[in-house]
């Protein structure tokens, strides 16, 4: 409210915004007691304090009137002057009534006059001092080089309206970008931790998978250490329940001429007798050489190892040597640790991998059983052959020499060999000589050893017997094959007859070639005295 032209007018000027915008304000009542002042005023007039009177610290200077309370409410005052008291200090402001309480107080708003900015500092103030925000400086500057007006008032409310309302957008903005950032932030440490996650099951994963090689690789050391094939089977079981722990499987190896079982061994979940009983024929996997997948719920049958199994993925691998199929790898129940379809193709994938780790193993172990068989065996009768025979001699006469035992050795010949092979052929001598040497296996002991000397003649070595109990069962072998006990399916053959000549360590001879001298001398004699018999070598 201000009284203008004797007319009270009401401008939207309300007291705060004023004072806050004005330190330089001095409210006081009717019996001219200060009633508030702002802090600049009270900085500069140090003299101010709160209910002191009027007149004792400040005097009107335009109009040259004193200061009476209704002499200033009938007076049209847009401009004047005060001056504090025993100082020069000017004050320039307007009288406005405070808008909450008229009838009480009246409001005076000013600035010191200043024709100089320099002049602040000389005073004791700074711009702080005349505006609370920085915009008010240069509306400070306008009210100092104008008369005080009520429309700079009004336009000075105005700049503040719109200093507030755009730090109110400002500050609106401000706090829309701060929830946009938030909630960036948020999706950002969502997506961090998804990552977080997807990098721990890539490390588990590479993990498992750098554990995987090293099982498959020890598995492929220690089957290279491996002497015989009996010994590789317990080596890939051991490694395959190790790689597949919640896999039950087996492995089969059948012979080269058949595909009935010859070797096989299981683990996990699986008995071992129906297994051993299966016929291999039945797989699909040995049928067409290639790897066969069964899955759970499939259209594809099943072979008969796996009926009666629980539903699970299972899958047969053919073992593969040169293109030819030597047994089958089976494996049930191996995906119950990745439930995901790249879980399970690599599952299978390593399965693969390691089939074809084990068939390679396995092949190169039947090859060199086969090699070490054929130097050491006669491949026509599958009797020990000359070499062998000569390294069992020398080391039966060591054990003779260390055990103060003996050694017996029996050299036959087959009687009018010759003649049977120009009459029957060579394919019917080659029988009767299989066929002896069948017979040679299943009469000798234990520890008693059948070789092929050569051509149609046979070494028996005897550790341990005596020189009268070697004789008489050479005599019951001679008599045996005499009398026709074992024949080679042809009905013209004449019955067989062989010579036999005995020598034994150390009765008659102290070294391994004087023993087979004897053995031979003795057999020239039996052959001499009509063939048919046994003849004990004599010095």
């Amino acid at each position: 409210m201000l009284k203008l032209d004797r007319q009270w007018r009401e401008f939207s000027l309300p007291y705060r915004s004023l004072s806050s915008v004005f330190p330089f304000f001095l409210a006081f009542d009717r019996q001219g007691k200060i009633c508030s002042a702002g802090p600049s005023l009270v900085k500069f007039c140090s003299m101010l304090k709160l209910g002191s009177d009027f007149e004792k610290l400040f005097e009107l200077v335009t109009p040259s009137i004193g200061f009476d309370f209704d002499r200033i409410m009938e007076q049209l005052f847009t401009t004047f002057f005060i001056r504090i008291l025993d100082t020069e200090k000017l004050l320039r402001g307007q009288m406005l009534l405070r808008a909450d309480d008229e009838s009480e107080l009246l409001l005076f708003l000013g600035a010191p006059v200043v024709r100089e900015m320099s002049d602040i500092t000389r005073w004791g103030l700074s711009l702080k001092d005349f505006a609370i925000h920085d915009s008010v400086i240069d509306l400070l500057l306008v009210l100092q080089a104008k008369n005080n007006t009520i429309r700079d008032i009004k336009r000075i409310h105005g700049l503040l309206e719109r200093e507030v309302e755009t730090r109110r957008k400002v500050e609106r903005d401000l706090h829309e970008l701060n929830e946009q950032l938030e909630q960036r932030v948020v999706e950002r440490t969502l997506e961090l931790k998804r990552s977080n996650q997807r990098l721990g099951q890539s490390l588990t994963l590479l993990e498992e998978n750098n554990r995987e090689l090293r099982v498959l690789n020890k598995m492929g050391e220690m089957l290279q250490g491996c002497a015989s094939l009996e010994e590789s089977l317990d080596v890939i079981s051991y490694s395959l329940g190790r790689l597949l722990p919640h896999a039950n499987g087996f492995l089969q190896l059948h012979a080269d001429e058949t595909i009935q079982p010859e070797l096989s061994i299981t683990w996990g979940g699986l008995s071992h007798q129906p297994v051993l009983q299966e016929i291999a024929t039945d797989c699909q996997a040995i049928r067409t050489g290639e790897a066969v997948l069964y899955r759970s719920g499939g259209n594809l049958p099943c072979c008969h190892h796996l009926q009666g199994t629980p539903e699970c993925d299972s899958v047969c691998i053919p073992l593969l040597a040169n293109d030819s199929c030597f047994g089958r790898l089976s494996l049930q129940c191996f995906d119950r640790e990745r439930n995901s379809d790249l879980g399970f193709q690599a599952r299978l994938q390593l399965i693969y991998t390691a089939g074809e780790h084990i068939s390679l193993a396995l092949a190169n172990l039947r090859l060199q059983e086969n090699l070490r068989q054929q130097a050491v065996q006669d491949s026509l009768t599958g009797l020990y052959n000359r070499r062998y025979m000569n390294a069992t001699l020398d080391r039966e006469i060591l054990r003779a020499d260390r055990e103060a035992s003996t050694v017996g050795l029996v050299i036959l010949d087959i009687d009018h060999f010759k003649r049977i092979n120009d009459q029957h052929g060579h394919e019917t001598g080659d029988r009767v000589l299989q066929c002896l040497g069948v017979f040679l296996k299943q009469r000798i002991r234990g520890d008693d050893v059948a070789c092929r000397f050569g051509g149609e003649e046979f070494v028996l070595i005897l550790p341990g017997v005596g020189l009268d109990d070697l004789v008489r069962r050479a005599e019951s072998l001679c008599y045996e094959i005499a009398q026709g006990e074992f024949g080679v399916g042809v009905s013209e053959l004449p019955a067989l007859t062989v010579s036999m000549g005995v020598g034994l360590y150390p009765a008659h001879a102290c070294a391994q070639d004087d023993l087979l001298i004897c053995a031979d001398a003795a057999l020239y004699r039996a052959k001499s005295a009509g063939r048919n018999r046994v003849v004990c070598y004599r010095a």
